[in-house]
């Protein structure tokens, strides 16, 4: 199981009048600021350089009550009608009150909590986003979208909240993500601002860093006895250098002077030297199961048995050759071997392979070494 705990990521973002808005139609311009963001959970210890952008649009359609106040004005003073001229009134209190609306301003503070951000694989995760006013005015209309990672899938609630706030009051929405293997990093979530007539809209995204990692713990496997001449983590019965006592022997010449046991020696006079347990490095081959039989899932949106097999042999590898081993990947049923070795090319050539083997890409996995012992049939 994962701990869970609480992410909890706060920015501050300033709705605010556009300095650079010029009333030419219905073109977006935009006023880029640098906004310094300070220490976050990452625990970096430095300060990031953030470009911000805030995009006001204001909309042209209360611009039709002046036109039409306009042409009815000049109607009835050509026609000398009076009661086309008072029609004019109409149109210019519909584009006036587009006109006093204002440029929506305030400041909101946006908090996105994630209650697990290392979930197993298909646990539930909920997000919470709230939206607080933290500003004197009252907002009309604020909208928010939370940016949901691309590869996770909402199956409750809504990334989306909208609310009328007032000075220091708040807005929520909460949502579950569906889990899956991998890493996930949210996109900026958005928030929009509008006046009461509609006719201005301020846009900015909040670009805090939020990420889940899901992965399943790998436990310590057990290795058999049998191992290579190469230091590793398999205590053996042979003695030589290592940590845990095992036994002394007699004493021989070249061997170091900080083996000897001079306990001993005081005692009878006799040299012997100190041995340890030694920790050798094991060979291990992970068997991948990429049978046809294997690639069905309990549902729809789930990983096949072969790509949890693979998933899962990764996870292996990997911890093995953390630990020092040798190891290598054999195929099941395509005959795909991999041949054991350590290090960090070890490392890229099995996931290579087993990345080709999820997906049933023969050519790729088929770059890999191929001279191995042969692969036992699914019948064996």
């Amino acid at each position: 199981m994962s701990d869970a705990r609480t992410d909890v990521l706060t920015d501050d973002v300033e709705v605010r009048p556009d300095p650079e808005w010029r009333p030419d139609g219905d073109a977006e311009t935009t006023d880029r600021t640098a906004v310094r963001a300070g220490d976050g959970p990452s625990g970096d210890g430095h300060d990031r350089e953030r470009d911000r952008v805030t995009v006001t649009r204001r909309t042209r359609r209360w611009d039709v009550g002046l036109v039409a106040g306009l042409v009815a004005a000049g109607t009835g003073v050509l026609l000398g009608n009076l009661a086309v001229f008072l029609t004019a009134v109409v149109g210019f209190v519909y584009a006036g009150y587009g006109a006093v609306s204002g440029t929506p301003t305030g400041r909101v503070t946006v908090s996105r909590t994630v209650d697990d951000t290392s979930p197993l694989p298909d646990e539930r995760v909920r997000i919470t986003v709230e939206a607080r006013n933290a500003s004197s005015r009252t907002i009309p209309d604020l909208r928010l979208v939370d940016g949901v990672p691309e590869g996770l899938t909402v199956v409750a609630g809504s990334p989306r909240l909208g609310a009328t706030l007032g000075p220091d009051e708040t807005a929520t929405a909460s949502y579950v993500l569906r889990a899956r293997r991998g890493e996930y990093e949210f996109d900026p979530a958005t928030v929009v601002a509008r006046n009461v007539a509609g006719s201005a809209t301020s846009r900015r995204p909040v670009v805090e860093e939020t990420t889940i990692t899901c992965r399943t713990a790998v436990p310590d496997s057990p290795l058999r006895a049998k191992t290579t001449p190469l230091v590793g983590r398999v205590e053996t019965d042979a003695g030589g250098d290592g940590i845990e006592f095992h036994g002394t022997r007699e004493y021989r010449r070249g061997d170091p002077v900080g083996r000897i046991d001079w306990n001993r020696f005081a005692r009878t006079h006799d040299l012997s030297t100190v041995q340890f347990r030694e920790a050798r490095a094991g060979t291990v081959v992970v068997l991948v199961d990429d049978r046809e039989v294997s690639r069905v899932r309990h549902r729809p949106d789930a990983p096949d048995g072969v790509r949890l097999s693979t998933y899962a042999a990764g996870r292996l590898a990997g911890s093995a050759i953390a630990g020092t081993d040798t190891v290598g990947v054999a195929a099941f049923d395509s005959d795909r071997y991999v041949d054991p070795r350590a290090g960090e090319e070890a490392r890229v050539r099995i996931d290579r392979v087993l990345a080709a083997i999820a997906d049933g890409a023969a050519d790729e996995a088929d770059d890999a070494d191929d001279t191995g012992p042969p692969v036992p049939d699914a019948q064996s």
